[in-house]
């Protein structure tokens, strides 16, 4: 829907209200009806509307989702407990779900019932890593290295390092990693998600704030003093 993704979410709300109405039996318009309603923070619309598109298509993973997204934001943890659950049923390998789970686990203080859906997520994430993308990375390391430029690898917040690893598995000398996962659990724990993410774009992580983004850029600089110019702050 492309007002959606254009940020011009009153049109958006206004084109699938019609798309609706016109045809009460298009689940898809009653999903992106639901995602523009959170977009907007009207998250009991939004509900009815992914609700409604579950009812049409019980198989629908990603209305799950995002309904369980929603109550994360609500802070309604055992519904977005049970709502992530379900979508896990629908596609179990998919990682949003258990994203999700871990994140809802990990603002409860439940660290252990988080890492085990952390897990899960890494180990799904490195399955789904394609072969273009290997190839990629392998092609930037090779351009960088003829130009004699140091090469950062720097993983997604909440996401393991193994994953980011395993694609220079026995070729990992000269490269320095920043690991992002173990900073934010705990600034989460110590706050909230949502003090440093604005959604759940990726499942157990998302799109910074201003808060998020500084404590990515520190960490990323820390790694960089550390490992390149070898100045431990």
């Amino acid at each position: 829907m492309a007002f959606i993704y254009n940020y011009n979410y009153p049109d958006a709300e206004e084109a699938l209200k019609k798309a609706v109405a016109l045809n009460p039996e298009n689940g898809k318009a009653y999903f992106l009806l639901g995602q523009c309603y959170r977009y907007q923070g009207k998250y009991p619309a939004s509900e009815v509307s992914l609700k409604q598109a579950i009812e049409l298509d019980p198989r629908d993973y990603w209305a799950y989702v995002v309904l369980g997204e929603n109550y994360v934001s609500e802070r309604k943890f055992t519904l977005a407990i049970e709502t992530f659950n379900q979508a896990a049923k629908v596609d179990p390998l998919q990682d949003y779900a258990y994203g999700g789970l871990a994140v809802v686990y990990n603002e409860m203080g439940m660290d252990t019932v988080a890492s085990k859906y952390a897990k899960k997520v890494d180990k799904l994430f490195r399955h789904n890593i394609t072969t273009k993308t290997y190839s990629n990375y392998h092609k930037i390391r090779g351009i960088l290295s003829k130009n004699k430029i140091q090469l950062v690898c720097v993983q997604y917040p909440l996401r393991s390092l193994a994953s980011l690893k395993g694609i220079f598995a026995g070729q990992q000398d000269g490269i320095i990693f920043v690991d992002n996962e173990g900073i934010f659990q705990k600034a989460i724990k110590r706050e909230s998600y949502r003090e440093y993410f604005v959604d759940m774009f990726a499942g157990n992580f998302g799109h910074c704030t201003k808060k998020g983004n500084r404590l990515l850029a520190e960490n990323i600089a820390s790694a960089i003093l550390k490992e390149y110019f070898h100045i431990y702050q």
